[in-house]
């Protein structure tokens, strides 16, 4: 038998499917992470087209979306990175799977990316 405080009954009145204020605490949390996401996503955005590791950005087509993918792809994977190093295998590892090894180069090309994408991780947190 379920016993709920007076706080729970009212919670379960006002909300005609039964969800209550745990409902709205959850919607509320998945909506700041998504605009904490859009928000880190469009900031390493900025950061692949500054460095234009493949050479695929030109300012004179604006396409700042170039680099929307992979950095959806890192945004995705940083709550896994626990270092900046991890942080490198992140970045490099996107760009390999998007463009293959020939056309991402050396890893040590993304060592100031992945420095960038990292502080970007510190401030999230």
């Amino acid at each position: 038998m379920t016993i709920l405080t007076s706080a729970g009954r009212n919670a379960l009145r006002s909300d005609p499917r039964g969800r209550g204020t745990t409902h709205a605490i959850h919607l509320r949390t998945t909506m700041s992470r998504e605009l904490m996401l859009k928000s880190t996503t469009e900031r390493l955005m900025e950061i692949l087209v500054e460095h234009d590791p493949v050479r695929i950005y030109s300012p004179d087509h604006t396409n700042e979306d170039e680099y929307e993918p992979e950095a959806k792809a890192i945004a995705a994977g940083l709550h896994g990175c626990a270092t900046r190093a991890e942080c490198l295998d992140l970045v490099y590892s996107t760009f390999v799977r998007f463009f293959g090894a020939g056309i991402a180069g050396d890893p040590d090309r993304y060592v100031p990316i992945a420095a960038d994408v990292w502080a970007v991780c510190q401030r999230a947190i």
